[in-house]
């Protein structure tokens, strides 16, 4: 009796264990996939304070920025719940230090997000004078980003100081530096990239000098080494690095400006006083 059983019982093993390999094989992280990414200072200093007075277009911001896997904004300061009322976003994060503005940076996300933290520049320069940068926290945030199942990329949301002065120049320098010992402390094999106002000019010596050696220290590619940059492209504050992983390649496809996404009031003037950039990007693992 036992004897005949057993085919069947075999049959009904068989069955369950290739269901098994099929199921297990079906929740196995995808080979690539692609991924958008916004960097955006929306300029939300209080309208009493700045001449731009933006607090008008922030749900605007907030309607807008929904259509991208992955923001990093800059300069969320007066007018955060104004700009969530219109966002979708599963995840998101807004990290403030104390003082007269904070730091105004903020992640959203429409994957999982691990590890957020805060980080504030060792050193700025100016309170009242050279861009005031000294009146908010500036800084950068980290996060490790899950864009698929078991994938997984670093990213830095930044700001760095403005200003054109020697002390300026200085106090980048520094910042930039500790964002490549931070790089190094946080992210030592993995696939990066950094996002942000980094308030470097393409046409100023120093700061390219500042931007070269960041590259250098963190094996990074800049946006427009992978892709061939418009003069317009090449002249915005902001800007994207990337850096493959031990494990995942990173390939930026495309890089556009607010035209094609639409960032402008019914008027057809700007949302903000910087222009929004996206990288298109495609990921692999190896």
């Amino acid at each position: 009796m036992y004897m005949k059983a057993f085919p069947k019982f075999c049959v009904v093993l068989c069955s369950f264990c290739s269901l098994f390999i099929q199921t297990a094989l079906s929740e196995e992280a995808p080979y690539k996939g692609t991924l958008s990414i916004l960097s955006y200072n929306v300029a939300g200093i209080h309208n009493v304070l700045s001449p731009l007075k933006n607090r008008k277009n922030m749900r605007t911001i907030g309607e807008k920025i929904n259509k991208f896997d992955i923001t990093l904004l800059q300069e969320n300061f007066s007018y955060h719940s104004l700009l969530m009322e219109a966002v979708s976003f599963p995840f998101w994060k807004k990290a403030d230090f104390k003082g007269v503005l904070g730091n105004g940076l903020m992640r959203l996300s429409k994957t999982p997000f691990h590890h957020f933290e805060k980080f504030a520049w060792p050193t700025c320069s100016g309170v009242f004078r050279n861009d005031s940068d000294c009146l908010a926290k500036k800084g950068f945030t980290f996060a490790r980003h899950e864009v698929a199942s078991g994938v997984f990329v670093d990213i830095y949301n930044i700001h760095a100081d403005a200003g054109r002065s020697d002390r300026d120049k200085s106090a980048r320098y520094k910042q930039f530096k500790f964002l490549s010992e931070t790089i190094e402390e946080k992210s030592k094999g993995n696939a990066v990239i950094v996002g942000g106002d980094w308030n470097l000019l393409h046409d100023d010596e120093d700061d390219q000098l500042v931007f070269f050696l960041f590259l250098q220290k963190n094996k990074m590619r800049y946006m427009c080494g992978d892709l061939i940059c418009s003069q317009e492209k090449l002249g915005v504050f902001d800007r994207f690095t990337v850096r493959n992983g031990e494990d995942i390649f990173l390939n930026i496809e495309e890089l556009s400006l607010p035209y094609k996404h639409g960032f402008y009031d019914k008027k057809g003037r700007p949302l903000s006083d910087h222009d929004p950039l996206v990288i298109e990007l495609e990921w692999s693992l190896k």
